[in-house]
């Protein structure tokens, strides 16, 4: 899924998306979320695994799972994809 190119991307913060502080990201050594300019926390596992949902200047949706502490864990998915696709913040790769 990609964030449509007419839209101004920071109507992403009013779906729950925050901005990444880059800085900050690098010193908690989350490497890959600092090389994105939005995410949004999908939740975590018991086991410490982290799931977000990453945006960057390619406008695609990533979801990302972080290192976990054991043998992984899963999340359910957030209807907030489902709200943008039907609000036309989102389309298909193909066709954004």
């Amino acid at each position: 899924m990609k964030i449509k190119e007419e839209l101004n991307i920071d109507i992403l913060l009013e779906y729950g998306f925050e901005k990444i502080d880059k800085a900050e990201e690098e010193k908690d050594e989350q490497y890959t979320i600092s090389n994105f300019d939005y995410k949004y926390l999908i939740g975590h596992s018991r086991r410490g695994q982290f799931y977000y949902l990453l945006v960057g200047n390619s406008r695609n949706v990533i979801i990302y799972a972080s290192e976990p502490d054991g043998s992984g864990g899963c999340v359910d998915l957030p209807d907030v994809l489902i709200k943008m696709f039907n609000h036309g913040i989102i389309g298909l790769n193909h066709t954004a």
